[in-house]
């Protein structure tokens, strides 16, 4: 089968850096040092490059002297620029692409990417395959599910002289891997140009049930996929149907020519299948796990989010598939890769090949210091400099440092450290609330697959309201045991208990979501997206700053 000789060539085409990457962990500061004046020297033409006179700096503490710590505000104008296709502003010639992403606090963004910051992102990646297909071999054989996000969703810019956006994520991987693992897709990357996100979804559960051979699904939101999987249930006689007949069912609205390619992909009739599949859904509708682990008996991994508020949902998927592996994934933003998830260690090992990286420690905002010089146990703010033309970018992601191999930092992710929720000096923030939520539900005992904490109010702010969904019924009882225990551990933020004092604000309210875990992520992902997010790739959050949610949950 053409799948199983490309993912040979992608293994191939991945072990000289798999073993590149093993070597530089051993001498850390050596391998960021040669990435940092590596990117300095080809970008010293530039326009950033000659204000701060890139071609002098040889050393990490003069280019940490020479060179501010920016935000994409800082650097918008330069964005601009390039966004009405000016060459060499930020690095030399012009991008590939701008990659739209929305930030908590600028908005839309737009990410320049150019050769050199997708080699970057190749080197990453190719660490990350080799690493699965030597400790999964099964993994050569099958299908992969790569997640994807329909075009419609993705932000444009009309006046852009440059292309926005990439199709699918294997934009990010080149001329040679990227072209290899689609040959392994179930999915066709194609089918996120579909516009409509519910033929989108019919789609690709269509092609991920005819699937049998699948064993790995790659994605980001370990709730985009729950939604996912909720889907068939409406569709499932439809689907049983194309599946039977051969003939994908599309709408007139979908482009002929994508209509065209994907029932050629789709292929002829499989009339086995089908009734597998029939048989499947009448013995196990109602026993998830048993149905899917009959649909797709080859599965073995699941790689996506876990860290922080990410937790729940991806407990939650994982008991949907108990015999999976589930492998959390590395640290990836639109600006840059972080950290690198492997197997031996099982650990997110910073990825140092790929850019080079400063930290700013949580507790005591002072300078960045270099990751050589990261202590375990502590908490940091991480600072990227790129190939891509960002020099000391804060990414504000907030990781913690578990530990090392050989030198290299192993990480894990604790949440955005830059989302706060401040209207009378109050300042809550994602990571003091995410710790009072593990506390509060541990001692608890209960297990809350959606969770989030808002502003509230009628007419203006005057409260905040924990918005909680179960997959097993609570008691009032219990709902006002943990109103009361969560408000307590408010209270120990001192700007927060003050703003209750003065009476800015009021105790805060409990409000129990008696639709499905589901629905509320539904709710939760489409206001994201509503909000300029990418479907697939919205992040968890357990901490909102907009008093939009008791309508957007249709509470009276």
């Amino acid at each position: 089968m053409k799948h199983i000789g490309a993912n040979l060539l992608s293994g191939i085409f991945s072990a000289n850096e798999a073993v590149h990457f093993r070597n530089a962990t051993r001498d850390v500061k050596a391998a960021q040092t040669a990435i940092l004046l590596k990117t300095l020297s080809e970008n010293k033409l530039t326009a950033c490059g000659k204000t701060y006179k890139f071609e002098t700096i040889d050393s990490y503490r003069e280019y940490r002297q020479r060179v501010p710590l920016v935000e994409y505000d800082d650097i918008r104008p330069s964005i601009d620029r390039i966004l009405a296709g000016e060459a060499d502003i930020l690095f030399a010639g012009r991008p590939l692409c701008l990659q739209p992403t929305s930030g908590t606090t600028s908005g839309r963004k737009f990410i320049p990417f150019n050769h050199a910051l997708r080699k970057q992102f190749q080197r990453g990646v190719a660490t990350w395959i080799f690493d699965l297909f030597a400790h999964e071999h099964s993994l050569v054989a099958g299908k992969w599910f790569w997640s994807l996000s329909p075009v419609g969703m993705q932000a444009q810019s009309g006046q852009a002289k440059v292309p926005v956006g990439f199709l699918d994520d294997t934009g990010y991987l080149g001329p040679v891997l990227g072209p290899l693992l689609k040959k392994s897709f179930a999915v066709p990357s194609e089918a996120a140009t579909i516009q409509d996100s519910e033929m989108f979804r019919y789609v690709s559960m269509a092609f991920l049930l005819k699937e049998a051979d699948l064993v790995l699904i790659s994605i980001w939101n370990p709730s985009y996929f729950t939604l996912l999987l909720e889907s068939i249930d409406n569709n499932i006689t439809g689907i049983i149907r194309d599946i039977h007949t051969g003939h994908l069912s599309l709408d007139t609205r979908t482009p002929e020519k994508l209509r065209g390619y994907l029932q050629r992909q789709f292929g002829g009739a499989n009339r086995s299948r089908a009734m597998e599949l029939d048989t499947l859904f009448q013995k196990y509708a109602d026993r998830k796990a048993q149905l899917y682990k009959g649909i797709w008996p080859r599965l073995r991994l699941l790689s996506l989010w876990e860290d922080a508020e990410a937790k729940g949902p991806a407990a939650r998927l994982g008991r949907l598939f108990p015999s999976v592996f589930i492998q959390p994934k590395g640290l990836i933003a639109t600006e840059g890769m972080v950290s690198i998830p492997l197997f031996r260690p099982i650990q997110r090992l910073l990825s140092i090949r790929c850019h080079f990286y400063e930290f700013i420690p949580v507790e005591n905002e002072t300078e960045a210091v270099p990751a050589w010089k990261l202590d375990a146990g502590r908490y940091y703010k991480v600072v990227v400099t790129t190939a891509g033309g960002l020099y000391r970018y804060k990414l504000n992601d907030i990781v913690k440092v578990r530990g090392f191999f050989n030198e290299c930092p192993c990480l894990e992710f604790h949440g955005r450290g830059n989302l706060t929720s401040d209207f009378y000096g109050e300042k809550l923030h994602q990571l003091f609330v995410a710790k009072i939520i593990n506390t509060v539900l541990s001692d608890m005992d209960v297990s809350a697959y959606f969770i989030l904490l808002a502003p509230d109010g009628v007419g203006h702010v005057d409260h905040y309201t924990l918005y909680i969904a179960c997959d097993s019924p609570i008691t009032r009882v219990k709902l006002d045991e943990i109103r009361e225990q969560f408000e307590t551990e408010l209270k120990k933020n001192i700007h927060y208990d003050y703003c209750i004092t003065l009476g800015q604000l009021r105790d805060m309210e409990i409000c129990y979501i008696h639709q499905s875990v589901d629905w509320a992520n539904s709710i939760f992902l489409s206001v994201m997206k509503n909000r300029g997010f990418k479907d697939g790739d919205i992040k968890p959050a357990v901490l909102d700053n907009q008093p939009v949610w008791k309508k957007e949950f249709s509470i009276q």
